[in-house]
């Protein structure tokens, strides 16, 4: 019974997170058993390494913590690579994305919930932290999106693109996380698996010598992966426009969330605004006009875990907009 009753909270929890995501087990909380070792990725439901390979990806979990045979090896946040607070949740995982003189390749693989449309633009993202006993730091960690799973061998970096990859510069921080994101529309019908990882050979990595610690490479904790129907956010007005304009103009705080929050302007002064709140399903959950002076705090705890977009309009018809992590 108590076994049945695990099976029925983990199907209603993969139900509530698919509706809002098409990866499943995106923050890789659901799992087999607890991680013991390094190399057991294949704990974390609906989660792999790529066929005939794709390196000994790791699970960390809090429950690890705990392990009196070989205790935090893959705890979080303390554990063989360094200490690292999850993004979200419990669970993360962690790959090689580069190692000196060597070619050597981890990546993480998952069926999406369902197949990509062809005709849909989908937003994608996913946290990284570099870990604390890194030598290495890269820039070169991405998506990429396949028809069938991908086939692991020694040249699997020169024959593959990733459609989403990082620009924003050498990826560094072993404090806080960095989001990897961008947008992918699939070419034809039938893509439905998504692989994370460096897609580069080591000659045109782009990368840089960070310390002297015990792991001769660049080694990246991974947290949070989502692939989201971008039609959604234009349905809600959140075009690239207002993605583009939204860093310098609005901030909000804390982000993840689970109480009350902090909008934080840098142009709407005194003056009337509408705030709305939107689910990822273009649903409005939230429409009111208020009087702003540089900021306003509102109360988001009748919002259940997910992610939402805030869109923020002034008298003027201005649209600012980000989205909001409920945790």
């Amino acid at each position: 019974m108590k076994f049945l009753l695990i099976i029925l909270l983990g199907l209603i929890f993969l139900t509530n997170a698919n509706s809002q995501n098409l990866v499943n087990n995106w923050s890789f909380e659901d799992t087999f058993s607890c991680p013991t070792f390094a190399e057991q990725l294949d704990k974390s439901l609906y989660w792999f390494t790529p066929r005939g390979g794709g390196g000994s990806s790791d699970l960390f979990s809090v429950c690890n913590n705990f392990d009196l045979i070989f205790p935090k090896v893959v705890g979080v946040p303390s554990n063989m690579q360094g200490f690292q607070n999850t993004k979200l949740g419990n669970n993360y995982v962690g790959i090689v994305n580069y190692f000196n003189n060597s070619e050597a390749r981890e990546y993480i693989e998952t069926k999406l919930f369902r197949v990509l449309d062809p005709t849909v633009n989908y937003y994608v993202e996913f946290w990284v932290s570099l870990s604390n006993e890194s030598n290495y730091a890269i820039e070169n960690i991405g998506a990429y999106f396949s028809i069938d799973t991908l086939h692991y061998s020694s040249n699997l970096t020169s024959l593959i693109d990733a459609q989403v990859e990082h620009s924003g510069g050498i990826i560094s921080d072993t404090l806080d996380w960095v989001k990897v994101s961008g947008y992918f529309k699939p070419p034809t019908d039938g893509y439905q698996f998504l692989t994370i990882g460096n897609f580069n050979v080591s000659d045109s990595t782009n990368k840089t010598l960070v310390g002297w610690h015990s792991y001769d490479g660049a080694y990246y904790y991974i947290d949070n992966v989502a692939v989201i129907d971008s039609a959604l956010q234009y349905t809600i007005g959140i075009n690239n426009e207002e993605l583009k304009i939204k860093n310098e103009e609005l901030k909000i705080y804390p982000n993840p969330a689970n109480s009350d929050i902090t909008l934080e302007f840098s142009s709407f002064l005194n003056q009337d605004i509408e705030i709305q709140i939107f689910n990822v399903m273009g649903n409005i959950l939230l429409s009111e006009k208020r009087f702003c002076q540089k900021s306003l705090d509102l109360a988001v705890s009748y919002l259940k875990s997910g992610i939402y977009f805030i869109r923020v309009s002034d008298e003027s018809g201005k649209i600012y907009s980000d989205k909001l992590i409920i945790e």
